[in-house]
């Protein structure tokens, strides 16, 4: 009877860490589809943006992303993970709603979208470095992630005053 208890009080505690570590194939799924649709908005910003500061910004973060999808599909095939073909819908979405706008419209739905997208991608990159199950995505995450802390200070600095 005590084993018993044991086993089952241990359950619960293993469901917790699961839903905590997202496994290397849903790591590899937000992380191209966020990459992608960055790259993809960061150009949308570059051409459209009406202030300097977003058009900059759209442009480095276009260019910075797309290195890092440049070195994902080596990180996948080392980690025996396969590649994802094609972005999430809340990103698709997001893209088809920037399209609509334009002028400081658009530049203010921009910039709320980096200041709160990016965060949530540090938390994800960041988790994987520290967590990960694959040494090579571990490695490409903790790598992208200076560039994705340079981007919310960049962005913190430039786009929070418009």
């Amino acid at each position: 009877m005590r084993v018993f208890l044991v086993l089952v009080c241990a359950l619960p505690s293993l469901a917790v860490a699961d839903t905590q570590r997202p496994s290397d194939e849903q790591f590899l799924d937000k992380a191209f589809s966020i990459s992608k649709s960055e790259v993809q908005l960061g150009q949308l910003a570059e051409h459209r943006g009406a202030s300097p500061e977003v058009r900059d910004f759209g442009a480095r973060v276009a260019r910075d992303y797309q290195q890092a999808l440049d070195t994902l599909p080596q990180a996948a095939r080392d980690a025996g993970v396969m590649m994802p073909t094609s972005i999430q819908r809340e990103e698709s979405d997001f893209y088809t709603r920037l399209m609509r706008l334009y002028g400081k419209e658009f530049d203010e739905a921009y910039r709320d979208h980096v200041l709160q997208g990016n965060q949530r991608a540090i938390a994800l990159f960041d988790n994987q470095a520290d967590h990960g199950n694959s040494a090579a995505l571990r490695q490409w995450a903790a790598t992208e992630l200076p560039v994705l802390k340079q981007h919310e200070s960049i962005a913190k600095r430039d786009l929070s005053r418009m």
